[in-house]
């Protein structure tokens, strides 16, 4: 394999290009890899959708954090970068543990997945990293880093967790007017106005205060790029209307991200959170809607407009959840529940089981049914415990919340 020097500079000048400052450690290298491969902008695509979709972790913290598979998801779609087999091409995308990686300011101080990208040759490999970030130890800015042969397997057999080769793909259409009425259909429903309120008072009393700081602390940064990522999108989109008081909406957040910061540090040395952090996050959580329908109606979608293709961000499916939840329980094939009739009719129903049901959706929802709800009615009829699980869950009857997720 030849020294790939064209890709490597090629490389370096995507990195000058894409907003590093606004995305994640996972984001930022697939936004080079677009840059490289598709022209200088493609990377601010990440911005297009606005979601607020949170995940509810073991510990009781819902976390908003994607994971490195939808981060790549997101990637194959907005981004035009495809998960390949061995005939990729370069860079190869790397994901390894910042703990072990000696470029970062986090080498030998914090474990957390961080991104890189490898160019390799016959005397090694030019890792480039675009990640930039200010942390306790220093400062995190776009960077490559040249590997000698021992310390590229140094690298392959410690810090990496995964390789993937990816290969060019076309980007999704996004015509503005559709995305835009898209971000607001999602943040707009009954569903993600509940998500929000479970989501803030999750963090307003919590069994770890300081575990709880460390979090939100995290949360706030990421929710504080994408938004402003999104300013950064629409600004970039010829033709589109921002009003200023959804422009203003969107550069509050960083003044968020500050505030948790500084309730942490406090949490550190032994002192209760200002609660006026979680009052923030739920003002400015339930501004995003209000933005979104802003945006929307300055920028009119019409039926001309091409086709769009955004990441499908949704609320969890309560009825599946309890569908699948069931058929765990009562050990038969989820298909055999779909008419959602009875379940007396199973035969390996019985109180007993009927209670781990509830149980075990309860925990994977993160909701506790209301007492009243917990009638032989609802409890014996897969229809109506479906509809009690998802009032619980969104606030409002069935009938609604079926029209919210078709």
């Amino acid at each position: 394999m030849v020294s790939d020097v064209a890709t490597v500079e090629s490389m370096a000048r995507a990195m000058g290009s894409v907003p590093a400052e606004l995305l994640d450690c996972i984001q930022v290298n697939l936004a080079v890899v677009a840059d490289h491969w598709h022209g200088e902008g493609t990377a601010l695509r990440l911005g297009a959708p606005l979601r607020f979709d949170p995940r509810w972790r073991d510990d009781g913290l819902p976390v908003t954090e994607s994971t490195a598979d939808g981060r790549l998801a997101d990637a194959g779609t907005l981004l035009g970068l495809d998960p390949a087999d061995e005939a990729g091409d370069q860079p190869w995308y790397a994901i390894g543990d910042a703990f072990d990686l000696p470029w970062l300011p986090y080498h030998g101080r914090q474990h957390m997945e961080h991104s890189f990208l490898l160019v390799p040759d016959d005397a090694g490999a030019t890792v480039l990293d675009a990640y930039h970030n200010d942390t306790p130890w220093g400062p995190a800015r776009p960077c490559t880093h040249r590997l000698d042969g021992a310390g590229l397997d140094r690298l392959l057999a410690g810090a990496l967790m995964r390789i993937v080769r990816l290969r060019r793909a076309q980007p999704a259409p996004l015509p503005p007017a559709a995305v835009l009425a898209a971000n607001r259909d999602a943040l707009s429903t009954p569903a993600t106005a509940v998500a929000v309120d479970r989501y803030v008072a999750a963090y307003r009393g919590p069994a770890d205060p300081l575990a709880a700081a460390e979090r939100l602390s995290l949360e706030t940064w990421l929710l504080a790029r994408s938004r402003l990522l999104h300013l950064r999108w629409l600004q970039g989109q010829p033709g589109v209307t921002v009003p200023p008081a959804a422009a203003e909406h969107l550069r509050a957040w960083p003044g968020l991200a500050e505030q948790a910061y500084v309730a942490l540090r406090r949490v550190q040395r032994g002192r209760p959170a200002p609660p006026a952090t979680c009052q923030r996050l739920a003002d400015l959580l339930h501004g995003d809607a209000a933005a979104a329908r802003s945006l929307a109606e300055s920028n009119p979608h019409t039926e001309e407009e091409p086709p769009m293709s955004v990441p499908d961000v949704r609320q969890p499916d309560v009825r599946e959840i309890v569908v699948q939840t069931a058929a765990q329980v009562l050990a038969v094939d989820p298909a055999t529940l779909q008419n959602g009739g009875p379940l007396t009719e199973v035969p390996s129903f019985s109180s007993f089981r009927v209670v781990e049901i509830i149980e075990r959706a309860e925990e994977a929802l993160g909701v506790e049914l209301a007492a009243a709800e917990l009638t032989p009615d609802n409890l014996h009829h897969l229809d109506r415990l479906c509809a009690v699980f998802e009032r619980s869950a969104y606030g409002v009857d069935a009938s609604d919340t079926r029209r919210v997720h078709q």
